[in-house]
């Protein structure tokens, strides 16, 4: 996976993942982070959480890894190789399962699956938040990912427990309390 704050947005990537995490409250939560990047070392440093990122990118976990390193916060994030199609996890291992800008860079027919077993791991709350159609052809112009049925994601979520969502910028975020 590509990360859109470092390549093509800058700061506003960044921005947007700090708005996320003031929606999703997780101060002092054990977190699930499907797709390493800053988010969990924002998470750590400005909401004493302790996060587990996850990816099926060996290189991008390395990188990331090292990032939380030099920002000294290696301690409180757990780094792993895994699918989010089938999360290695036990349920309801995590207080909350976050998903930032994620579920685009999974094929579409595996999405359901990966939205069911982000819900198992999770507990308590679970954050989904995906670019609307113009905001991923922003970050991707090429055209090489799907956009997120928002409406499929909706129907699916629902089921999970008490579900808001909440439009911020080109991206559409997704809350359900168990």
């Amino acid at each position: 996976m590509k990360e859109e704050s470092d390549s093509r947005s800058g700061d506003k990537g960044l921005v947007l993942r700090k708005k996320v995490l003031e929606l999703a409250g997780p101060k002092g939560q054990s977190i699930l982070d499907i797709g390493a990047g800053p988010l969990s070392i924002f998470a750590v440093k400005e909401y004493d959480c302790t996060v587990t990122s996850v990816d099926i990118d060996r290189e991008k976990i390395e990188a990331w890894r090292e990032k939380a390193e030099t920002e000294g916060v290696s301690g409180r994030i757990a780094f792993k190789e895994d699918d989010v199609t089938a999360l290695s996890f036990s349920d309801d291992e995590f207080d909350m399962a976050l998903c930032f800008g994620s579920l685009h860079h999974i094929a579409p027919g595996e999405r359901r699956k990966a939205v069911l077993e982000v819900s198992r791991v999770a507990r308590g709350r679970i954050v989904i938040s995906d670019f609307t159609t113009e905001g991923l052809l922003e970050i991707h112009p090429g055209g090489e990912f799907e956009p997120v049925n928002f409406d499929h994601l909706k129907e699916i979520l629902e089921s999970k427990g008490s579900l808001e969502i909440i439009p911020l910028e080109k991206m559409m975020v997704y809350i359900v309390e168990k």
